[in-house]
């Protein structure tokens, strides 16, 4: 270093430094022991800070009330920059003279309720964030999303996916909701449910507490048209041990089911006022097909029923009638045993 340079070297105060050749700058430089600049009011000066050495230039600004234990302390120690509110319970960021976001010991919070967001329309966040156990906490508890292990819990509210006012278009192939999930459970009694939905109805003549899948059309659709699909694919060695179904319906009877009718499974057609009924219109239409529907003509039954019992009384569901002149039958299964349906050609023009 040049002689001339020591003009910059071991000095206090405001000072010009060399820290470009064409361009100096001034600076204030803090005492090489302590490291510290205090800023207070005249009548501190010689309050005994009991701040003990820094290892990095480091500057308080002392409160006017306390300024021994009340200020605020900047400094950077190569790594992070500190800005510690020594004495206070909240640091806050002032906008045009206003208070805007507060930064206290546990939280981060706008200054008043509903006052700033989190980034904008034009200047948005990539990421958030949570630890385990996280909470998005909505209007002081009014819904609640807290998450678990592998779990998302809604608390408090429902969950609209698009409303009607402002439903989502999409396309073949871009559905509005889709879940895939993937299950390696050997339990032989517990389903595997990746999908639950758990109502209990409390209100006394309450109709409904059901799931409803609703679709309208008012243009003609193509080779085909449904609400609700269910399906199953067996793969070259999937199969079931017992009785495999793409859509299950039980229904649970018990000592109160004393009146009202009954059915798992129920089948409305509505005729509203100049409704036709298409080409045919019918409560069930089954249809096999595939390669191999040859195999299900020769083994397949109409039905398969459990629970019928024996044929022996006219007062069961299932039971012996008299002779019946039929040319055609289609076949049923009732307790492992085929039956025929019995049909001759109808007169009904």
């Amino acid at each position: 270093m040049a002689d001339g340079d020591n003009q910059y070297k071991k000095t206090k105060g405001f000072k010009w430094t060399k820290g470009d050749e064409d361009v100096p700058a001034l600076a204030l430089v803090v005492d090489d022991t302590s490291k510290i600049l205090h800023i207070c009011e005249p009548a501190d000066v010689i309050t005994d800070w009991a701040l003990a050495a820094c290892s990095h230039p480091t500057v308080c600004v002392h409160s006017a009330t306390n300024p021994a234990t009340e200020y605020i302390k900047m400094y950077h120690d190569a790594t992070n920059a500190y800005i510690d509110a020594v004495g206070a319970t909240t640091l806050q960021l002032l906008v045009a003279g206003t208070a805007e976001v507060s930064i206290a010991a546990a939280s981060v919070s706008p200054t008043t309720t509903d006052g700033a967001a989190l980034g904008t329309t034009a200047l948005m966040w990539s990421d958030l964030f949570l630890a385990s156990g996280g909470v998005i906490n909505f209007n002081n508890g009014d819904v609640t999303l807290t998450h678990a292990t592998n779990a998302l819990a809604l608390v408090g509210g429902c969950l609209n996916l698009h409303t009607s006012g402002a439903a989502y278009a999409f396309t073949a192939g871009t559905p509005a909701f889709a879940m895939y999930t993937t299950n390696a459970s050997v339990h032989a009694s517990t389903s595997a449910e990746s999908f639950l939905v758990y109502n209990t109805q409390t209100g006394i003549a309450g109709v409904g507490g059901r799931a409803r899948f609703y679709m309208t059309t008012n243009v003609a659709l193509g080779g085909w048209s449904n609400a609700l699909k269910a399906a199953v694919a067996y793969g070259a060695s999937g199969r079931t041990t017992g009785l495999g179904s793409a859509l299950c319906a039980e229904l649970e009877m018990s000592a109160g089911t004393s009146s009202g009718t009954y059915a798992p499974l129920e089948s409305e057609i509505v005729l509203a006022a100049n409704a036709v009924c298409g080409t045919s219109t019918s409560f069930l239409f089954m249809s096999a097909n595939g390669a191999a529907v040859a195999t299900w003509r020769t083994n397949g039954d109409l039905f398969y029923i459990q629970g019928m019992g024996t044929a022996s009384s006219t007062a069961n569901v299932f039971h012996t009638t008299g002779t019946v002149s039929a040319t055609h039958g289609l076949r049923i299964n009732i307790d492992g045993v085929d039956y025929d349906i019995l049909l001759k050609a109808s007169t009904y023009a």
